[in-house]
């Protein structure tokens, strides 16, 4: 059976064409924009790690749980002759969970993006009818959290409150890491 030739093209002339397009194919796919991913924040890091940390405690055979606030490990079903077991396995999960967010050491960019998500949290907590203490200003905040001396904090304004009413304070306004 003889070949049939597209008409207006040489036989030698297929293979450029279609370099040629592959090449505008890849020119072009470097060109779409994708969306940049959204920003992760401190505390959503935390939960993502701390939920690695449970998962493995739980693969390990310890029955715990993430606390209400998603800060820590509810292992209140760890007997105290367990507590031994329970922390080396508690140890090898969170290496294998890798470093803890926001445990890095602060720097003054950190410091000042702290101040301003506990500002955010102090307008969430007057929102749930909190009085919150005025806050100092950003470069009194930064200092001061860098020498390690107290600092301002909206939490530090509540009153005792029972446990239900904390875990829907930090529900509705997540403490910063």
């Amino acid at each position: 059976m003889a070949r049939r030739r597209l008409p207006g093209l040489r036989r030698s002339a297929i293979p450029p064409l279609l370099a040629s397009a592959s090449i505008v194919g890849l020119l072009l796919t470097g060109c779409v924009a994708t969306p940049a991913p959204a920003p992760v924040s401190l505390a959503q890091s935390m939960e993502k790690w701390l939920g690695a940390v449970v998962s493995c405690l739980n693969d390990s055979g310890w029955a715990v749980t993430a606390t209400d606030t998603g800060y820590g490990i509810d292992a209140s079903a760890v007997r105290t002759d367990q507590l031994s077991a329970f922390s080396e396995d508690q140890s090898d999960c969170e290496t294998a969970a890798g470093p803890q967010p926001g445990a890095e050491p602060m720097t003054e960019s950190r410091a000042s993006n702290l101040y301003a998500q506990l500002i955010e949290s102090a307008a969430c907590l007057r929102s749930l009818g909190y009085d919150t203490s005025e806050p100092p200003s950003e470069s009194s905040f930064v200092d001061g959290y860098l020498r390690g001396s107290p600092v301002w904090s909206p939490y530090m304004d509540l009153p005792n409150v029972d446990p239900t009413e904390w875990a829907r304070i930090n529900r509705a306004c997540p403490q910063p890491i």
